[in-house]
């Protein structure tokens, strides 16, 4: 439940007063705060660092209270949670594994009615809290495991769930069976309900064991933030046959890149090998997660460095690639002078792409530094041989 103590005004202006101070220095000088519950406080202020850039939405609501830190490092971000909520609308919606409450709260912008559902009776009383403090009226809070609700539950539009992926001693889990609640088990009861599933898996979780683990899958999302895989995301609608479309995706503050195709598309794709050309380019993490190496070169038109590479390039920039392009400055073979000439400040964004050695390994023995902005990619040519490019970022 939630402390009492933090509702008190006083509480709440302390935690506004320190919550740019360090949490451990507070912890030590909690003897000069004797009418302050000092450990739930900042425990407060940690959980308002967090959220400061990851929810900032919900950072600017000083009335929203969060729960224990685990819930709060689980929650989804402004950007994956805006995402979420497109893909969904209707009447009712049931976010069966409700958490810290921020998925709920995207998606049921777009429903009449939603559920908030989470066994955790704690969780439930801080969600019941930070709804109000919303005005969010159209939420429902049930306290409740998610099985046991959709045995009782009204028909719905569409049901959400984000597993518990943590097993015993903390284990990460991947599997969608080994997760707790099983969908794979709820499948069944869950199309008995709602026409419409989103699930939430591990980033980590290979697609095509996604795919055989469930079924009526009409679309596989690929969320990136920033370059880096944050959510994988299933799409199911009851009585759909057909192959899934992959849509892959890439949030920053740039824009958004996307790039969609079917798996067949994949396969049937033909790959060119070059030795690098005037441009080179890098998908985005989303892409490369999805695993569309040959069709996002036929598709730009462009030659691959090496089969294992899956880095690309061209003579004439391809406009709107999905990732990151480059004016290549030099390539060949590791040369002293010429790290000379093109980082004369002795920095360098370097990156390792099927090479034998490691970025820590390349800064070692090449005198490079972090930084600038010039980049140097280490990887293999279409000859097999291990080489170098130095580039300048184009798009």
């Amino acid at each position: 439940m939630i402390p009492e103590a933090l509702l008190q005004p006083q509480v709440r202006q302390w935690i506004q007063e320190h919550e740019n101070e360090e949490p451990a220095q507070l912890m030590l000088q909690a003897h000069r705060f004797p009418a302050i519950p000092v450990r739930e406080a900042v425990a407060q202020i940690q959980a308002r660092q967090k959220v400061k850039h990851k929810l900032p939405a919900w950072y600017a609501n000083e009335k929203i209270l969060y729960p224990p830190t685990l819930s709060v490092e689980q929650a989804s971000s402004e950007e994956t949670g805006l995402y979420k909520a497109a893909l969904l609308q209707g009447k009712t919606i049931a976010d069966l594994t409700g958490g810290m409450g921020v998925d709920t709260w995207y998606l049921s912008r777009h429903f009449e009615k939603a559920f908030y559902v989470e066994q955790q009776e704690n969780l439930c009383a801080f969600a019941i809290h930070n709804f109000k403090a919303m005005d969010v009226t159209h939420v429902h809070v049930v306290h409740d495991e998610a099985e046991n609700f959709l045995r009782q539950a009204p028909a719905l539009d569409a049901t959400y769930l984000d597993p518990a992926r943590r097993g015993e001693g903390n284990q990460k889990l991947y599997k969608l069976a080994d997760c707790q609640p099983d969908v794979t088990q709820l499948l069944p009861l869950l199309f008995q309900k709602a026409s419409t599933i989103l699930l939430k898996a591990a980033p980590m979780l290979d697609i095509q064991q996604g795919l055989s683990e469930l079924c009526a899958v009409k679309e596989v999302h690929v969320v990136a933030v920033k370059n880096e895989v944050k959510e994988l995301l299933f799409l199911m609608e009851k009585g759909f046959i057909d192959p899934p479309l992959l849509k892959t995706v890439n949030l920053s503050p740039e824009g958004e890149q996307s790039f969609q195709f079917y798996i067949t598309e994949e396969q049937q794709a033909q790959a060119f090998f070059s030795e690098p050309q005037a441009y080179l380019y890098e998908p985005h993490a989303a892409l490369m997660k999805a695993g569309a190496f040959k069709l996002v070169g036929e598709r730009y038109r462009l030659k691959k460095l090496h089969p294992n590479s899956h880095l690309y390039t061209s003579l004439v920039l391809a406009e709107n690639f999905p990732g990151r392009s480059f004016k290549i400055l030099f390539a060949g073979k590791t040369d002293k002078k010429v790290l000379r000439q093109f980082f004369p400040a002795g920095k360098a964004l370097i990156s390792s792409r099927n090479h034998p050695m490691s970025v820590q390994q390349l800064t070692k023995k090449l005198g490079l530094k972090e930084g600038g902005d010039r980049y140097l990619f280490a990887t293999t040519f279409a000859s097999g041989k291990p080489g170098i490019i130095i580039a300048e970022r184009v798009g």
